[in-house]
């Protein structure tokens, strides 16, 4: 079984569709960083008051040269965006592996 790591590929599916995209990271709330000199602290406090307890940076393409990605929260076992609509997210593959045809 394939578990949502960085490089895995995913079907998200949610209230604005679906996209197949690429976890580019993924880590505990309490541990997500400053984003290009924006103080995440207190995006820090309120994952930890919503109960979030993992966030996942998603990258997707909508057309062969405009790229988009967003935050996925886990919040109790189950993934929402940042609007609180839930999210299914199915692993689907891996980038950068080589799968024999064997």
């Amino acid at each position: 079984m394939m578990h949502l790591e960085v490089n895995a590929r995913v079907r998200v599916t949610g209230a604005a569709g679906e996209v197949l995209g690429r976890v580019e990271e993924i880590r505990p709330a309490a541990e997500v960083p400053d984003i290009s000199g924006f103080d995440m602290e207190a995006g820090r406090k309120a994952f930890a008051a919503l109960g979030v307890s993992r966030v996942a940076f998603i990258s997707y393409y909508v057309a062969s040269n405009c790229g988009l990605m967003f935050a996925a929260l886990e919040i109790d076992g189950k993934w929402f965006d940042l609007l609180h609509q839930e999210l299914t997210i199915e692993v689907v593959g891996m980038f950068g592996c080589v799968v024999s045809p064997n």
